[in-house]
């Protein structure tokens, strides 16, 4: 997926983030573009000016990375305005949107993009798996109706994909620093049913198919 939205408790957090995990160089050149880090607001005619950086291909990178920072400013014809250059863009285009509120996007940009959820980084840095490793405790002992059980849990789509998107991310996370082949099962396995979701999949079978695709791998 060549969109990005990352959630952040500001725009300091979001390029630390991008320096260290995706190895990204904020230096001045010429295939980077960002705009509203100092959180003056979006406005639909900034929107409407990206389509000459779209236009053109690639300097000397293999993509041109257009981020968009504190996204939540941007008004709804703005949004609105940035969906149709989302859903149409060239493959060399990589989209990073950094936002503080989630509730201020439009659910059908959210839709479109990879999800990153920064706002649970314990005190150390570190992102909090929790998450991650309590789903796992899930597979040894569970029988398969308990995991019926749990899927009907989760049976809310928006709440789903909340969950996934959380969930992949810590597995993720959690495969960096402890690499083992049951982490790596689950990431794959939970990565492929959040996208089924996202394409409007039945959710409670889907998140069924996952854990018993799980469960027959451990």
């Amino acid at each position: 997926m060549s969109a990005h939205l990352i959630f952040s408790s500001d725009y300091q957090q979001f390029s630390q983030y991008l320096t260290k995990e995706w190895q990204l160089d904020f230096s001045p050149q010429p295939d980077l573009f960002v705009f509203n880090e100092d959180g003056q607001g979006l406005s639909i005619e900034t929107i409407r000016d990206l389509e000459e950086i779209i236009l053109y291909s690639p300097y000397k990178l293999p993509s041109k990375t257009i981020i968009l920072a504190n996204f939540d400013q941007a008004g709804i014809p703005a949004q609105n305005a940035f969906l149709k250059k989302l859903e149409e863009h060239p493959a060399y285009i990589r989209f990073v949107l950094q936002s503080t509120n989630e509730q201020q996007i439009l659910d059908t940009i959210k839709s479109r993009c990879q999800i990153i959820n920064l706002m649970g980084k314990d005190k150390e840095g570190s992102l909090d798996t929790n998450l991650a490793t309590s789903f796992l405790a899930l597979f040894p002992d569970s029988n398969h109706a308990q995991l019926i059980e749990w899927a009907s849990s989760h049976k809310e789509r928006e709440e789903a994909v909340t969950f996934l998107t959380d969930l992949v991310h810590q597995l993720h996370q959690l495969l960096q620093q402890q690499p083992t082949a049951k982490t790596l099962i689950a990431l794959e396995a939970t990565n492929l049913a959040l996208s089924q979701i996202k394409q409007n999949f039945n959710v409670v079978m889907t998140l069924e198919n996952c854990l018993f695709s799980i469960k027959s791998r451990f």
